[in-house]
C-alpha cells in the first residue's frame, strides 16, 4: 500500500506494542469477515515493524479461540533483509525505478506459523491490553 496512506507516526520506536487500526490496510478483510479481538504493532528494526491480529475462533474450543495472525510490516522495501531473495522470483532488478517503488510503498509480509509466535491462545496475551477492540 502507498507510504502515505499509512499513518505509523503513532507507533513506538521503542519496540512496545502500540494500538493499530487493521481498517486502512490490505489487511481489513480480516475485521468484514470475522470477530478480530485487537491488533498491535511494534518496530523490530529500521526496516520493517511487525503487527500481530488476534481474532476469536470459537471452533477451535474454549482453551484455544484466540487466533493470532503475524505480519511483517516492511517500511523500506530496498533496505529489507529479504529484499534479494524477493527480486529473483519477481523477474525484476534493483534499478533506480524499483528502490523508488520500495520507498514509496509498504508491503505486509505474512508470518508463517510457527515461525516465533504461537497461532492458537486461549486468550490475548496480556502485552497486548493495550490494543483495540473491535470486529464484526
Amino acid at each position: 500500500m502507498p507510504r502515505a496512506e499509512l499513518n505509523l507516526s503513532s507507533l513506538s520506536d521503542d519496540g512496545a506494542p502500540s494500538s493499530f487500526d487493521l481498517s486502512m490496510t490490505p489487511l481489513a478483510g480480516m475485521i468484514r469477515k470475522s470477530v478480530v479481538l485487537g491488533a498491535a504493532a511494534w518496530k523490530i528494526d529500521d526496516t520493517a515493524f511487525r503487527i500481530a491480529a488476534f481474532r476469536d475462533d470459537p471452533i477451535d474450543g474454549p482453551d484455544e479461540r484466540v487466533n493470532q495472525y503475524q505480519f511483517n510490516l516492511i517500511t523500506d522495501l530496498p533496505a529489507y533483509p529479504k529484499f534479494w531473495q524477493m527480486l529473483a522470483p519477481a523477474s525484476t532488478c534493483c534499478n533506480e525505478n524499483m528502490r523508488q517503488f520500495g520507498h514509496e510503498y509498504v508491503f505486509f509480509e505474512m508470518r508463517r506459523l510457527g515461525d516465533g509466535f504461537v497461532h492458537r491462545l486461549p486468550a490475548v496475551p496480556s502485552a497486548f491490553d493495550i490494543i483495540f477492540f473491535g470486529g464484526k
